[in-house]
């Protein structure tokens, strides 16, 4: 919004300087290749287009690379927001195993739950070739969809918060 605005003031102002003395109007494509340069030059740290090994060979040569990258709280090679790009397939893998394992009878009003909104997009996402539900989440505002069809009979829970199940079911089976 605010990068649009900017825009709109400095196109106008240039407008008004053209029309009083047209020399400025190089000014508008000057701003636009500088901006084009700006966003060839970002993309890679922006968009994960690199492999990891090349993404981390490139931020070694940006004026403002930071190599103290932190990942839950603990020093990681690539930053977060990069590493997350990576494993979304594999995640709904494990998922998959996890639901193929549970009865047929069993699997209607199943759901399946992890805490983050990645996650729950992940599932939702590639899930749907392996038949899933849609994915449970508490995270942001992924708890506004509502419980989807999850009756309580049964939960995958992916990762996290495994050992507070105890309370909430009878039985629990770590299946991977």
């Amino acid at each position: 919004m605010l990068l649009a605005a900017g825009a709109v003031v400095i196109e106008s102002a240039i407008d008004r300087r053209a029309n009083a003395r047209p020399a400025f109007l190089w000014l508008k494509p000057a701003i636009t290749l500088v901006l084009l340069a700006s966003g060839v030059h970002l993309a890679p740290v922006v968009v994960p287009i690199l492999s990891p090994d090349g993404f981390l060979a490139y931020t070694k040569y940006l004026p403002s690379s930071s190599r103290s990258w932190k990942h839950s709280h603990a020093r990681a090679a690539l930053p977060q927001w990069y590493s997350d790009q990576f494993g979304w397939k594999e995640i709904v893998d494990e998922a998959a195993v996890a639901w193929n394992r549970i009865p047929a009878a069993e699997r209607p009003g199943c759901g399946i739950f992890r805490a983050e909104l990645r996650a729950g997009r992940r599932i939702d996402f590639f899930g749907r070739r392996y038949g899933l539900p849609p994915a449970l989440s508490g995270h942001q505002t992924y708890f506004l969809w509502g419980p989807r069809n999850y009756s309580g009979n049964c939960l995958i829970v992916l990762r996290r918060f495994q050992r507070g199940l105890g309370r909430l079911f009878r039985t629990r089976r770590v299946r991977g």
